[in-house]
């Protein structure tokens, strides 16, 4: 009888542990672009600091990495779209020969470029778009979005970049005409949280481009907002990394 106990200790065990191995997230980073391309980005100079800031984001992405770029629209949970999906496949060699495996180690370094200027150039033909015309920004219906993408993909490590001015203009709020007050704040939050919008971004890294506003108080009202919201989320919003331009990506 007690073999019998003993054994089944050892089978919970094993299965346990082939659950926990099963829920390991991945190694590799996932690395979500949302992109703001609004009338109120629509200038030149907002769009080329855009691709400067995807071309920073790209030399940093690594084998195992996973990166998807989306448009902010009006109706972003909805109708979000992706201009780029791609896992960046881990080189794999076919020898042990060292020779052999240096020259397939070159070529794929080769291939990996080929692909990120492939990358580049679908992303910048999506941000010269003359033609596309997105009147609102559902930047918080956006981020739901990103938070499904991060659970499909289960990595290790989750990045969210933001390219946009953060003036939130949907069918529940218009930061433009807001006071956001730290009352006025709490209040969005909390009327987030009663009917279940917010995303769960626990441990993913925030980094925000181009963000702007009519003058520096409505400027530092609405980095409030954001950083308080990033917080409620379980994401990490630093200072350094809100701003009008990106100053490192790592």
């Amino acid at each position: 009888m007690r073999k019998i106990y003993y054994l089944f200790l050892l089978l919970i065990l094993i299965f346990s542990c082939g659950l926990v191995k099963k829920n390991k997230p991945k190694t590799g980073k996932c690395v979500c672009v949302l992109f703001d391309l609004s009338y109120s980005t629509h200038r030149k100079n907002v769009r080329r600091s855009y691709a400067a800031d995807m071309r920073k984001i790209m030399k940093k992405m690594r084998p195992g990495d996973v990166l998807v770029a989306g448009l902010i629209t009006q109706k972003s949970i909805s109708e979000l779209s992706f201009c780029v999906q791609y896992e960046f496949e881990k080189f794999k060699a076919t020898t042990d020969n060292p020779l052999y495996k240096k020259a397939e180690k070159r070529k794929y370094s080769k291939s990996i470029q080929a692909i990120k200027d492939s990358l580049l150039a679908v992303i910048d033909s999506t941000l010269y778009d003359t033609h596309r015309k997105i009147l609102k920004t559902e930047i918080m219906g956006a981020l739901q979005v990103a938070d499904r993408i991060y659970k499909v993909y289960h990595l290790q490590n989750n990045i969210l970049v933001i390219m946009s001015d953060m003036i939130e203009d949907s069918q529940f709020y218009r930061f433009q005409n807001e006071n956001l007050s730290d009352r006025r704040i709490q209040a969005i939050i909390n009327n987030e949280r009663k009917n279940e919008r917010l995303p769960s971004l626990t441990d993913v890294k925030v980094y925000i481009t181009g963000a702007t506003a009519k003058n520096r108080k409505k400027y530092v009202r609405m980095q409030k907002f954001w950083q308080e919201y990033f917080s409620v989320c379980g994401a990490n919003l630093a200072p350094g990394n809100y701003g009008r331009v990106m100053i490192q990506f790592d």
